[in-house]
């Protein structure tokens, strides 16, 4: 949250637990992680950390509208690379991996291409976990004029063609 790189909370427990070489795992969707102090504390863990960045697409148009307000690829992508240089491991996140939104063949290139430039060398992902028969969620995609239908149907419900998709994907 943008508060934290105001306030510094996390990296206060992060400077603790460096102190008392506690090993560390963090799963985020921000860059903070990524900028000076917090690199300092996680690469100076003597326990070792790991750092899981969410990082959907490289389409900003996706993270646009279905991320509002939240990092860019570009932001993400370059708190990932001050992390992967001070030699803490990182986690690409594709999660959720959606069919029909985040399966373009450019941008998976991109994705893939860019995250090794970074130093990433292990990438996680996985299909939508909620069902497609869920009124309200189907409705915020079709607010976003997202074919959610098609979409979650195909990629969630229908765990046989999730488990193709991701095979596809792979």
């Amino acid at each position: 949250l943008r508060i934290e790189a105001k306030k510094g909370i996390s990296l206060a427990m992060l400077q603790y637990l460096k102190d008392i070489e506690y090993p560390v795992m963090i799963n985020t969707k921000s860059n903070v992680v990524g900028t000076e102090p917090y690199v300092k504390a996680l690469a100076e863990n003597k326990a070792r950390t790991a750092v899981h960045v969410t990082v959907i697409s490289a389409d900003n148009e996706v993270f646009k509208r279905l991320e509002p307000g939240a990092p860019s690829y570009e932001q993400r992508l370059e708190g990932i690379k001050n992390l992967c240089s001070a030699g803490i491991r990182v986690v690409a996140r594709i999660e959720p991996y959606l069919y029909l939104l985040t399966d373009d063949p450019e941008y998976l290139q991109k994705y893939m291409d860019d995250m090794w430039g970074a130093g990433v060398r292990n990438i996680t992902f996985d299909t939508y976990s909620y069902t497609a028969n869920n009124s309200g969620l189907r409705q915020s995609f079709v607010n976003l004029l997202y074919d959610y239908d098609r979409m979650f149907t195909v990629g969630c419900d229908s765990q046989p063609l999730g488990s193709l998709l991701l095979g596809k994907f792979m």
